[in-house]
């Protein structure tokens, strides 16, 4: 009997190859450390190791945990969105190092995980334009220049380098007439027509609200002067319109340069400077909030051209798109209301379309059954998941 045992240890091996594939892997997270909040970043760093997790290693992850005293519990994932399998997660170790948080978790991946192939990497196209500065006279105190075109092209430089599913359309010298706060909530149609003549597929909205400078003394003598940077970033989607994630940032440092010292912002003189580098880390973890808010949604184009069974999107190489890859059809309506503003309406399709020719910014897809194309209208949106 004793002969067979091994026999019936090597077939179950093989029925189910997932009991010798599960294990335990570990994955990284960052976060700046903003106004000393340590829970806030360490959560932010615990939902950027997950969200690694994900595109390491398939686990698609809905995130549930409770941060207690600094401490991990009831840490699980919902591993499929379809099947609702639950693994573990644990901290494995934390270290800070220039106000910088790096968590490191142990995530459970069982075999069928680990079979499954990490999720494609779509990427976003944001547009960025040069940062509005609500109150220019307040840079005049160190006589600040160019500092509106320099935090756009610096938060554009780190959505790049820090997002697996976002990259900038980066326009940090062209100022954007207008301000998200005084946008008329029916007024849909500006993030829309920058989407479409830029080609992206969100309108990021950076807003300078305070850069204030403080004098400080001790015992009746000037001693220093101590300088704010609360910036707003509002994201809008570029085929609905929409307001999709907003978040402010703020931090402060001391002014280390003179009052009539002219400051260009271009320069290293200024990154460099304590000010400098601590709005640097601010736009930094601005642009890991971005990417992550970003990573959960769907690559989102639209036909702009129609033949027959062929379909021109303005999506490509550069998002992510293969050749072969299937995508989904919605169908688009504006529909005006009582107010005379138009609602974008989303009508699902059984229409799906197959990658036959790609270029870096267009995609030709093609579907067999022509008889059903004929709903189909240029501006339709085409979705990538």
């Amino acid at each position: 009997m004793k002969k067979f045992i091994p026999l019936l240890l090597n077939a179950a091996l093989l029925l189910f190859p997932s009991m010798v594939q599960a294990s335990w892997v570990e994955v990284i997270g960052k976060s700046y450390i903003e106004n000393d909040d340590i829970e806030q970043a360490r959560k932010n760093a615990i939902d950027d190791a997950l969200l690694n997790a994900d595109f390491q290693y398939g686990v698609h992850v809905t995130n549930q945990y409770e941060i207690v005293d600094g401490k991990l519990v009831n840490a699980s994932t919902a591993t499929d969105q379809r099947t609702k399998e639950n693994t573990d997660f644990e901290l494995a170790n934390e270290n800070t190092h220039d106000d910088e948080l790096t968590i490191e978790l142990r995530v459970f991946v069982d075999g069928l995980t680990q079979n499954r192939a990490p999720r494609s990497l779509y990427k976003n196209q944001v547009l960025v334009p040069e940062t509005v500065v609500l109150y220019p006279q307040q840079l005049s105190y160190g006589q600040i220049n160019h500092f509106g075109s320099s935090i756009s092209d610096k938060l554009s430089r780190f959505i790049d380098k820090n997002s697996k599913t976002a990259y900038s359309a980066s326009y940090p010298h062209d100022k954007l007439d207008f301000i998200p706060s005084k946008l008329s909530p029916n007024n849909e149609r500006l993030p829309q027509w920058l989407g479409v003549k830029t080609e992206s597929q969100y309108v990021l909205i950076p807003e300078l609200i305070d850069a204030s400078s403080e004098q400080k003394s001790s015992f009746g003598l000037f001693s220093s002067t101590n300088r704010q940077f609360l910036l707003k970033l509002s994201l809008y989607h570029s085929i609905s319109g929409e307001r999709v994630w907003q978040k402010s940032y703020s931090t402060q440092a001391e002014w280390e340069f003179a009052r009539n010292q002219i400051i260009t912002t271009t320069t290293n003189l200024f990154w460099s400077s304590e000010y400098g580098e601590k709005v640097s880390r601010v736009l930094q973890q601005a642009a890991r909030d971005l990417g992550r808010f970003v990573s959960h949604r769907s690559l989102m184009g639209q036909i702009i051209a129609k033949k027959k069974n062929q379909l021109l999107l303005n999506i490509g190489r550069k998002n992510g798109l293969n050749v072969n890859d299937s995508l989904k059809i919605i169908l688009k309506r504006d529909l005006p209301d009582r107010l005379q503003a138009i609602r974008l309406i989303a009508d699902s399709s059984e229409a799906k379309v197959i990658v036959k020719q790609i270029t870096e910014d267009t995609a030709l897809v093609e579907w067999l059954d022509h008889s059903k194309v004929e709903n189909i209208q240029i501006g339709d949106i085409a979705i990538a998941r």
